[in-house]
């Protein structure tokens, strides 16, 4: 999904959620994607490699990606089928499943499913697909508007049904659908939802243990991993679901795919904004939930211990000034600096300077009335944002 205008100032932020949110899981860079995938959106593990496809409007073609060289060893094109807005891939003994689910604006009904053999995957380079198309249940009003709660970029089988969860741009949840994952023309019920406090952009499932592993981001591009068990039994019941925060720093991941339960690959698009200037690289991504987790990345404010933010490249610490409502903060980084603000909870900007305008490292917070806030750097290569509390 692009999303040039994301960082437009218009943040909805939702501090509300009921997901258990602990840790931080440590992420390693693999290496940057090649030129022939910038957006890689869906992602599958099969056979050793990895199987992924670009965003909206691109080729209707699957490559085949070495995840050591990261070459694309393959490229499978798709004869019937047109990426009106490819979101994800999901797989399950036979058949491989394209997802053109895409739908930013609200106002789709041509929704598509494409289901594709692997036998023939394997040893063509052209494939013809089984089409399977849908509309959701409970959707009457088709009528478009810029950000609608009927778009969705992730999708699951299991066992003999398709699992759809949505991308909800107003609400910041995800409703659960399912439909049959045979050629035809279906509704999607509505399963159930989940409280998630972000925008959910991948999926991929393990059947042996009946887990289900979401990715997303935050509004401002903080990503998290959501882990649910039993994902159709506790469909509705946010308090069965887990969330840990990625220690990336700002990326926009899309893609999800699962080798096992100690290894899980994922993708990033390249991401361009203008204001602030901010370029992001389309990047291969590991997990490896071996090497542990960190401690609480959302800590709130007590003393001058508090609150750490650290990537590879850039740290920020926020401390408690002496000042009553001040704050002022260290910040380490190579980075050029575009600008500072401050949130509030609703995601409300409630201060701002440009970096001609930033003389010290201290902010005046007098104006503010005492509740949690978030303070954003604004750097050339990532956004980093943390909360605290002004008393």
């Amino acid at each position: 999904m692009k999303i040039s205008w994301f960082f437009s100032f218009a943040f909805i932020f939702l501090l509300t959620i009921t997901t258990k949110s602990n840790a931080q899981i440590t992420v390693d860079i693999v290496g940057s994607l090649p030129e022939l995938i910038p957006e890689s959106s869906g992602l599958l593990f099969y056979k050793g490699k990895l199987i992924t496809h670009n965003d909206s409007g691109n080729a209707a073609e699957l490559y085949v990606l070495d995840t050591t060289s990261l070459e694309v060893t393959r490229t499978v094109k798709i004869l019937n089928a047109t990426n009106v807005d490819w979101e994800d891939l999901a797989q399950d003994e036979e058949f491989i499943y394209i997802g053109d689910i895409g739908n930013n604006r609200g106002g789709r009904q041509d929704l598509a499913i494409y289901k594709i053999s692997k036998a023939l995957f394997e040893v063509q380079d052209e494939v013809e697909a089984d089409l399977i198309f849908y509309k959701y249940e409970d959707q009457t009003d088709f009528s478009e508007n810029s950000n609608s709660d009927w778009d969705a970029e992730a999708m699951i089988v299991i066992q003999d049904s398709l699992v759809i969860f949505t991308k909800q741009w107003v609400s910041q949840n995800t409703n659960v659908y399912v439909l049959p994952k045979e050629a035809g023309d279906f509704k999607a019920f509505k399963r159930g939802a989940y409280n998630i406090g972000g925008l959910i952009t991948g999926a991929t499932y393990d059947v042996n243990t009946d887990c289900a592993f979401l990715v997303g981001y935050s509004p401002r591009l903080q990503p998290f991993l959501i882990t649910i068990k039993d994902p159709l039994a506790t469909a509705g019941e946010s308090e069965e679901i887990k969330k840990d925060f990625l220690s990336i720093g700002t990326a926009q991941i899309e893609g999800i795919a699962l080798v096992d339960l100690k290894n899980i690959f994922l993708t990033s698009e390249n991401f361009q904004n203008s204001n602030p200037p901010i370029a992001l690289q389309a990047q291969l991504l590991k997990i490896n939930t071996e090497a542990g987790t960190k401690e609480d990345v959302l800590p709130l404010v007590e003393s001058a211990r508090d609150t750490l933010i650290k990537t590879t490249e850039h740290t920020l610490y926020i401390y408690k000034s002496e000042r009553e409502k001040n704050i002022r903060y260290d910040l380490l980084t190579q980075s050029r600096v575009y600008g500072r603000a401050i949130y509030d909870a609703m995601g409300r900007q409630v201060h701002f300077n440009e970096s001609s305008n930033i003389e010290n490292n201290q902010i005046d917070l007098a104006s503010l009335e005492g509740a949690v806030y978030y303070l954003t750097i604004y750097l050339q290569d990532a956004i980093i944002s943390e909360p605290f509390i002004l008393k």
